[in-house]
Order: structure tokens, then C-alpha cells, then sequence
């Protein structure tokens, strides 16, 4: 069995019934803080270093920003209903609307990119060097090239979201709300870990100082 690896310290992760969990390291434990801000969610997003702004989007396509004890409501482009946002390295916003198509915010400009490199997608990602991934409706996972999707050869599960960690580390959540790490050859399930939770969103929280 796989021990729980380290990077755990700083994971935030969304439940298939729209709650909140987090890991708890100094006990090797996994803790339920429920429907947070008694919001259902969907997804979560945290801008990069600096910004440390929590992002959520709700299963009714609401979004908001986290103030400390509630969700401040982020307004949403007329005719736009997010299923998932994320932050770029530079700040901007990419979120994903329920028909697969592609929307970015940065300083309040909105920018309807459609569907993007004509895939119909769940989510957006970046990895630790700021390139782009992409993954679509069938569970395939495409890295953005050349103002393209190429297959980014993440083929031995069928994925609903990914994300890195501190390391540079992909991890992902499969179709069946399973949970793997990537070894460079294959997703390794860890699971057992996650307090047996079927889960919808990962996501890795800035380690604070």
C-alpha cells in the first residue's frame, strides 16, 4: 500500500454531493467542512501567489469569491453558466460553461473564446510550467500546443478534472470519483486516502507562511 504521500499537506477537495473536505495532516485524516458558505459546489480555484483568491463555482452555475465566512457572488457574463473556473498563471480567469465552451476574465474583461480548438470541454488546467491542458466531455485530456489540443498522454484513466501540486505532480479525478496520482507512466489510485469520498474537484492550496 502506498503511504500518503506529502504533498496531501495542502489538499482542498470537492465531494460529488457538493461539500468541502480537507486533509489533515498532523492527524492522517480527511475532514468534512461540509456545504460550505452553504453553497453546493461544483469546482474550486485559488489564484496564483499573491492574489490568494478562492474561487467556487456552485452546481447552479453561481460563482463567487470566498470572504472569510461566506461566498461574495463574482458576476457571470449574460447567457454563461459555468460548470468550472480556473486560475491562470497570470491571473486569468478561464472558465468553462456548461456547453463545453471557453470564456476568460482578466481585469474584468470577458473574452468568448468558444469552443476551444473545436474540443467541448469539462475544465481548464495549467501545470507548474504554465502550460495549458484541456479535458474533454469523453474523459480524454489534451495538452494546448501550437493553437491546438495534442493527446497529452494521460490515456489509462477517463478523467473528469486534473491538476498539479507543489511539486509539479498531475493528479486527477477519474469518472467514478476516483483519485490518482501520475508516476510518468501511469495514474496510481490513491483513494484510501480521502476518507472514501467519491470526488468531483482537487485542488492545492497555497502553503501560507
Amino acid at each position: 500500500m502506498h503511504s500518503a504521500p506529502p504533498q496531501l499537506a495542502n489538499l482542498c477537495a470537492v465531494g460529488r454531493d457538493g461539500n468541502v473536505g480537507l486533509w489533515v495532516p498532523y492527524f492522517g485524516i480527511w475532514t468534512n467542512l461540509g456545504n460550505l458558505g452553504g453553497w453546493t459546489l461544483r469546482s474550486l480555484s485559488v489564484s496564483p501567489t499573491g492574489y490568494n483568491t478562492i474561487y467556487a463555482v456552485g452546481t447552479e452555475g453561481n460563482v463567487g469569491t470566498w470572504g472569510g465566512t461566506s461566498w461574495v457572488p463574482w458576476h457571470v457574463p449574460s447567457g454563461w453558466t459555468l460548470k468550472s473556473l480556473t486560475c491562470g498563471p497570470d491571473g486569468t480567469l478561464w472558465c468553462v460553461g456548461t456547453e463545453g465552451n471557453v470564456g476568460t476574465s482578466l481585469n474584468g474583461s470577458w473574452q468568448d473564446r468558444g469552443n476551444l480548438g473545436g474540443w467541448t470541454l469539462k475544465m481548464i488546467a495549467f501545470d507548474s510550467l504554465g502550460r495549458m491542458y484541456g479535458v474533454g466531455t469523453e474523459g480524454n485530456v489534451g495538452r494546448w500546443v501550437d493553437m491546438q489540443w495534442v493527446n497529452a498522454g494521460f490515456d489509462s484513466w477517463t478523467i473528469d478534472m486534473i491538476t498539479t501540486d507543489s511539486t509539479g505532480t498531475f493528479w486527477c479525478v477519474g469518472t467514478q470519483g476516483n483519485v490518482g496520482a501520475w508516476d510518468g507512466d501511469s495514474w496510481v489510485d490513491f483513494h484510501q486516502w480521502i476518507g472514501g469520498w467519491s470526488m468531483a474537484w482537487l485542488t492545492f492550496m497555497p502553503i501560507l507562511a
